[in-house]
């Protein structure tokens, strides 16, 4: 069981990381000038794209979170997360925020993958952590401000 479990929070982990990879590359395909210039059509079906990867994403993470919440942080309470302090309301701002959630989606899947693919003990000393929990709400919440973004 605690290899199934292992290897859920791992996969769940790497699929939010494909999300927010295919967001960085959807975005980085378009100069600040190109979005700019975008027809509404082109631009409506970017951002519906953008607002895919970016809903999966966070229930990606979400579902991770709340996996691991009960083993990991019982009794405690949950981190805030500061991930609706980016303002995305323009393209500058949705570009700087899915480098950030990029960022985070990282971080959290390296703290992952490091703490079960070496050991359980590993695994309660990371996940334990403040830091590691904020981090995980910060990615989510980051994913809501990018799903709102127009």
């Amino acid at each position: 069981e605690a290899h199934a479990f292992a290897s859920r929070m791992i996969s769940r982990s790497r699929k939010a990381m494909r999300h927010a990879a295919a967001l960085k590359q959807l975005l980085n395909q378009f100069s600040v000038e190109d979005l700019r210039t975008l027809s509404p059509e082109a631009r409506t079906k970017l951002f519906a794209l953008i607002r895919i990867h970016a809903r999966a994403f966070e229930q990606e993470t979400s579902n991770l979170k709340e996996e691991l919440r009960p083993i990991f942080l019982a009794g405690s309470g949950d981190a805030g997360g500061q991930g609706g302090d980016l303002e995305v309301s323009d393209d500058a701002g949705l570009r700087r925020a899915i480098e950030r959630l990029f960022a985070l989606g990282a971080e959290n899947d390296r703290a992952i993958s490091s703490a079960f693919a070496v050991s359980a003990g590993n695994a309660s000393s990371t996940l334990k952590t403040s830091q590691f929990w904020e981090l995980l709400r910060s990615a989510e919440k980051l994913a809501t401000r990018i799903q709102n973004a127009r």
